[in-house]
């Protein structure tokens, strides 16, 4: 969860997996995302997040099927997955499932519309775009 990227990319190409998903007859991704992604870490590069975390294979797998990725932001890698989706036909569902990126929905977990712990609608003006 605190890699805000979508998961498998460490295994194979994007361009495989989406043509994996079309390949067994789906037609959309949900692709769930943090609010945290655009309002603490969307100047940060994946390659940044991955050095804070003890993922060093993780890393190496994508530097070996998705290089490109790691240079980009957050926001950057979020929009190529998205393109790439759509690209292969896909329609891509943004859920928008929590706002820190953790394991969700448990009653204590603080994510939710009203009342949630990790996001004041007050500073929703705070969106940190390149």
């Amino acid at each position: 969860m605190e890699l805000m990227l979508a998961e498998g990319l460490h295994k194979k190409p994007l361009k495989d997996i989406a043509a994996k998903v079309v390949q067994q007859k789906f037609n959309c991704v949900r692709l769930t995302w943090a609010t945290y992604v655009f309002t603490h870490y969307s100047n940060n590069t994946v390659a940044q997040t991955f050095d804070n975390l003890p993922l060093a294979q993780a890393k190496q797998g994508i530097a070996q099927n998705n290089p490109a990725l790691l240079n980009m932001t957050h926001v950057q890698a979020f929009e190529a997955v998205v393109d790439e989706l759509g690209r292969q036909g896909l329609m891509v569902v943004l859920d928008n499932h929590v706002s820190n990126p953790k394991w969700c929905c448990a009653e204590e977990d603080g994510n939710g519309f009203f009342g949630d712990a990790d996001f004041d609608p007050r500073n929703g003006n705070r969106v940190l775009l390149p």
